[in-house]
């Protein structure tokens, strides 16, 4: 720790006085921590602002490794925010407000894979607030930029995201919840933006890998939450193998989960699909791409959940032959499917 400076001024358990303070620090990796408050002892109040610089998460490991498999290689966090405590009486409440941060560079990692996890170039988090009291995290704005994403399922069927948390030892019995309808937490988010991600996909489950690449993957939502019956509006966009490209625009909510986009799509080649249909069928795309317009409906009925999509479909350049003898089966330059449900 360098340049350490703490300034304590007023200090006294007398009831209702108040005290000023200052901290500020340096670590030897460049980190910076400045801390301003003023607070009282009798009763417990305090209201301050803290501003963290050059934060490297990788630094943080230890504090993380016994519940993350995967490992933070590279980061950079600022972050910025006013908060408040005081307790009164029974409750104590503490708050965040004007919630700025800033995470650079960041990469997950996780042994064994040929790619990180996820690189993000820019995620930001602006205007936000957090109330421990209420359960009630609002985001003014979230921004995430020039990132990308590496998803693969294994030959057992294994999906690699499912290994990022370390399996924990069983904990005892606890006690049963006491049934007095006490609130659950609610994240609100006014704006979310996503532009140039990318994700690939790589299969290892199907007879003969596969990979799928979702790239210029882009999405716009507004007034997400997860309170009940709150509908938010989003548009997302992204290109699948680079030529063909897919937009739904609609909106859709958390609780219960439902969505209804509209959906127009063109250009997305087949043969990248081709060992999803290996053992299903005799035959091997030699060409063809899809394109579709329609209303994807999707919503939550009883313990489960009913998925519609009603619209047109159009194949192009379409050719299959026999998979042993590779005789041409079929073969259209344009199929056009109207009225689908």
């Amino acid at each position: 720790m360098n340049n350490l400076d703490l300034k304590l001024t007023g200090l006294t358990n007398e009831a209702g006085k108040k005290a000023n303070a200052e901290l500020s620090f340096e670590s030897e990796a460049g980190e910076k921590l400045t801390h301003t408050a003023a607070l009282q002892l009798a009763p417990l109040w305090a209201e301050g602002k803290i501003d963290l610089q050059n934060l490297k998460p990788a630094g943080l490991r230890p504090y993380y490794e016994n519940a993350l498999a995967a490992e933070i290689r590279d980061g950079l966090l600022d972050l910025s925010t006013q908060y408040s405590l005081e307790n009164k009486g029974e409750q104590f409440q503490f708050k965040l407000t004007d919630l700025n941060a800033h995470l650079k560079k960041f990469r997950l990692e996780l042994a064994g894979q040929p790619e990180p996890l996820w690189r993000i170039g820019s995620l930001a988090v602006k205007n936000s607030a957090v109330d421990l009291a209420q359960k009630r995290v609002t985001i003014g704005g979230l921004e995430i930029r020039d990132g990308s994403g590496y998803v693969q399922r294994a030959a057992d069927g294994v999906i690699n995201l499912t290994r990022l948390a370390k399996a924990q030892p069983e904990a005892s019995a606890a006690p049963p919840a006491k049934p007095n309808g006490s609130v659950q937490w609610r994240v609100d988010a006014r704006q979310i933006a996503l532009d140039r991600f990318k994700i690939d996909f790589d299969d290892r489950a199907t007879a003969a890998p596969s990979k799928i690449n979702l790239s210029e993957i882009a999405l716009r939502a507004e007034n997400f939450s997860t309170a009940k019956n709150q509908r938010a509006k989003a548009t997302l966009r992204a290109r699948i193998n680079k030529k063909g490209s897919v937009r739904l625009v609609g909106t859709a909510m958390i609780h219960p989960v439902t969505a209804r986009f509209d959906v127009s799509a063109q250009d997305i080649e087949l043969i990248p699909f081709q060992e999803y249909l290996t053992d299903k069928v005799n035959l091997l795309l030699t060409g063809g791409a899809i394109g579709t317009k329609g209303e994807l409906v999707y919503e939550t009925r009883g313990s489960g959940g009913q998925l519609d999509y009603r619209g047109s479909v159009q194949v192009g350049d379409f050719g299959a032959v026999e998979k042993s003898s590779a005789q041409e089966l079929l073969q259209w330059k344009s199929l056009a499917l109207d009225a689908l449900q």
